[in-house]
């Protein structure tokens, strides 16, 4: 669906920060962390008010925040 390539799952960890892809626009938004793993996906936090979203993303539409670039906090 997303042009990223697809994550490995021993590539993220639970506390890791990612960007997920949203299924209105395709693009990617920040703020949000891992929080544990389900089948072939993942389930996220959004940081701002540590609310669980209530869907598992697949590994292709979570990429991890390189923090190095001065991403979002």
């Amino acid at each position: 669906m997303f042009a990223e390539p697809r994550l490995a799952a021993t590539a993220l960890r639970a506390g890791t920060r990612v960007e997920v892809a949203t299924h209105f626009t395709g693009s990617w938004t920040g703020g949000f962390e891992v929080i544990g793993f389900v089948g072939n996906g993942c389930r996220v936090r959004r940081l701002s008010d540590g609310t669980a979203i209530p869907i598992a993303f697949d590994l292709s539409e979570v990429r991890r925040v390189d923090d190095t670039k001065g991403s979002e906090r």
